[in-house]
């Protein structure tokens, strides 16, 4: 039974009439997207594109939030959970708008591999967070600290360290990699990170797509952006990241933690100090 907060179904329904609105809904049960990134695939214009978001928002199914100069959009998975519990007979009984003809999108789950932990409760946490740090370098000289194996590794991996593996191609396209153990002298698991690059304007910033197992076990899947801005001599790095942490292995403010760990490692190899982290 449908909860007082619950939106009227009828809404949701005649949301999800329309074909484009559908195909939105269902890249965003995948996880958060940009306005622009929703209206690439589709034959419209920008201003369809929104226009067709405002439908969605109305009806409770999508929500947005601007960050910066970018507008991201996410699904209310409660909502649409609601609307997939209404089956035909319900809601013709009821008197409801009449259902598009193929089913509701749903979240997609992967069967767990043969080395997978099993698992019986599968779930998708949403988050976006933003790191700012300022250093006294110029951005080329941070903006470096980023571009190459051996700068990248006094901070962010070990590329001496026998116990991981750590390779950058930092080109679009190229991808990086790092592999070892953490929770003891031995590492009580193994995770490893993978990313490839997106887009690259140097001393600007820098776009990625990564993800992160444990042992062999996804934990999370994000999009991170870096931005270099010149201030006072100095230099203000952002870092936006939107992910989406999967089956409780790893939480939102877990990774904020984490990454601003590594940001402060950064500053310290900019002065010249011990840094790997």
């Amino acid at each position: 039974m449908l909860d007082q907060q619950t939106p009227p179904l009828d809404r949701v329904f005649q949301a999800l009439a329309d074909p484009s609105r559908r195909g939105m809904v269902e890249r965003l049960s995948r996880g958060p997207a940009s306005v622009s990134e929703l209206a690439e695939p589709l034959p419209m214009s920008l201003q369809a594109v929104v226009q067709h978001l405002q439908v969605l928002e109305a009806s409770g199914l999508v929500r947005t939030e601007k960050l910066g100069r970018v507008r991201t959009c996410q699904i209310e998975p409660a909502v649409l959970r609601s609307a997939e519990q209404v089956d035909h007979g319900a809601a013709d009984k009821l008197g409801r708008t009449p259902r598009p003809s193929r089913r509701l999108p749903r979240r997609r789950t992967r069967r767990p591999q043969a080395k997978e932990q099993e698992m019986t409760d599968r779930s998708v946490t949403h988050s976006t967070f933003v790191i700012e740090r300022t250093y006294d370098a110029p951005p080329a000289r941070v903006f470096a600290a980023w571009a190459s194996r051996d700068a990248k590794g006094q901070w962010f991996g070990s590329p001496d360290d026998n116990n991981q593996h750590y390779e950058l191609d930092f080109r679009v396209g190229g991808r990086e990699s790092w592999k070892g153990g953490m929770g003891g002298p031995t590492g009580a698991s193994t995770f490893s990170f993978d990313a490839i690059y997106e887009d690259i304007v140097p001393d600007e910033r820098i776009v990625y797509a990564y993800d992160m197992h444990m042992d062999d076990a996804r934990i999370s899947v994000s999009l991170a952006t870096v931005e270099f801005e010149a201030v006072d001599g100095g230099t203000r790095l952002t870092f936006t990241e939107q992910g989406a942490f999967l089956d409780g292995l790893d939480e939102p403010d877990r990774r904020t933690e984490g990454t601003g760990t590594l940001l402060d490692a950064l500053g310290k190899a900019l002065a010249g100090e011990p840094a790997n982290a």
